[in-house]
């Protein structure tokens, strides 16, 4: 795999394609165990060696809508001392909510279009992107 990739937890399968690898090397990667599909256009790095956090799943398992809310954001910018057991993740209202992962337990929150969308921050660290609200943090 290309550096950029080997450092990511979760890949997108669009950021798999523009690194090069075809639909075909995809799935060979997949049979090797090299990589893991979560859902139909994110694949788990079976490689990926670096800090795993609970937080790189949430856009995988997610569709790229969820973003991480309540306790849990509030963990993410030192604002208590308490590790939440599971990710808070806010949803526009009208969105399907998948199975949570085994290893990271989330907990779904919907909110509506005006409450969902606002203080939403994206934060992007060793290539590995998810969404924060430190607006619903604070609230």
């Amino acid at each position: 795999m290309s550096a950029n990739i080997s450092q990511q937890q979760f890949i997108p399968f669009k950021n798999l394609k523009h690194a090069g690898f075809s639909l075909y090397k995809i799935n060979q990667m997949a049979a090797a165990g090299k990589l893991n599909k979560v859902t139909r256009s994110y694949y788990e790095n079976t490689e990926y060696d670096g800090e795993v956090n609970d937080f790189y799943a949430v856009p995988a398992y997610t569709k790229d809508k969820g973003v991480i809310c309540l306790l849990s954001a509030a963990a993410y910018y030192d604002l208590t001392t308490q590790r939440p057991s599971r990710v808070d993740v806010a949803l526009p209202r009208a969105s399907r909510i998948s199975a949570s992962p085994d290893w990271s337990q989330m907990q779904f929150y919907l909110f509506s279009d005006t409450r969902y969308y606002t203080g939403i921050e994206k934060i992007t660290q060793n290539g590995n992107t998810s969404d924060q609200d430190s607006y619903e943090a604070i609230c």
